[in-house]
């Protein structure tokens, strides 16, 4: 049994679905069982399971083998997690797989390294088996930009032309899917990235091919990168940590390409292209019927 938490998130979603598809049994650990039953697999089972409520975290993991630990990225991720590495534990948990991010093992830590890094390390001295992905930047965090892409053509980032192995969110739920499947995973950390290392211009070429329309990046201040992030809802914390991740970016230290997705899963990472052509209508302007 595999328990999953986080199970109604984006990244927690999408490696439910694709174990169920394996056959894999699946235990999604939720706040609320009766509203997420409908968003999963009917063979999925659901338990209560509240990072805010750490007394449901070992119940909810009881009877299973294996944890899948991922939770929304904020300065409270540390806590949560650490938590749930102590409630694995306490249920019986004999492996944790950890969703982590690329900046986690650089020394010192920046950006959202800072918030995993010591949930890590908890895990490596908890005695239980481990592996860790370490994703780069998701595709999927242009979405933030549909807006402006759809009404103006741009986007912006204070990156300068750095360039990125950004990676599509779909194959990080495939490498872990392959990693909770199998054996063979156990003291590895894999850096996930996609197939190549693109600046932001090149990544707006891309779109403007497969868009049809003009598509660019623009060079913009981190103040107002910081101004966009909150205007978009994300924390004053959180933000911080995306800028920090952004000056790493510009100084050109998440360019590294590696196999890891086709190792794990048995085809390459979706390029750029790929994502932009299936998801081209969340950034076409609406034409009005």
């Amino acid at each position: 049994m595999i328990v999953v938490t986080g199970a109604t998130g984006g990244n927690g979603s999408e490696i439910v679905r694709l174990l169920n598809e394996r056959g894999a049994s699946v235990r999604g650990m939720v706040r609320d069982p009766e509203r997420a039953r409908g968003r999963l697999p009917a063979a999925v089972e659901l338990v209560r399971g509240d990072f805010d409520a750490p007394e449901t975290l070992a119940p909810a993991m009881r009877g299973a083998q294996t944890l899948m630990l991922i939770s929304s990225a904020d300065p409270s991720l540390p806590d949560r997690e650490l938590a749930a590495v102590q409630a694995a534990k306490d249920a019986g948990i004999e492996r944790i797989v950890k969703f982590s991010v690329i900046a986690a093992d650089h020394e010192p830590t920046f950006g959202f390294g800072h918030w995993h890094r010591p949930v890590e390390e908890a895990i490596r001295a908890s005695g239980l088996a481990w592996t860790f992905l370490r994703p780069n930047v998701f595709m999927q965090n242009l979405f933030w930009f549909t807006d402006p892409i759809k009404s103006d053509g741009v986007f912006g980032l204070p990156v300068g032309d750095a360039n990125v192995s950004v990676i599509d969110t779909r194959d990080i739920a495939a490498c872990a899917a392959a990693v909770l499947s199998e054996d063979g995973h156990d003291g590895q950390a894999y850096l996930l990235t996609g197939p190549e290392a693109l600046s932001f211009q090149q990544q707006a070429d891309v779109l403007t091919d497969v868009l049809g329309r003009s598509i660019h990046h623009e060079d913009i201040t981190p103040e107002e990168h910081k101004r966009r992030l909150l205007s978009f809802g994300q924390s004053e914390a959180y933000a911080d940590a995306e800028l920090e991740l952004d000056a790493e970016l510009k100084a050109g230290e998440l360019g590294t390409v590696s196999d890891s997705v086709k190792r794990l899963t048995g085809r390459p990472a979706r390029s750029f292209r790929d994502f932009a052509r299936d998801f081209a209508r969340e950034f076409r302007p609406e034409v009005a019927s």
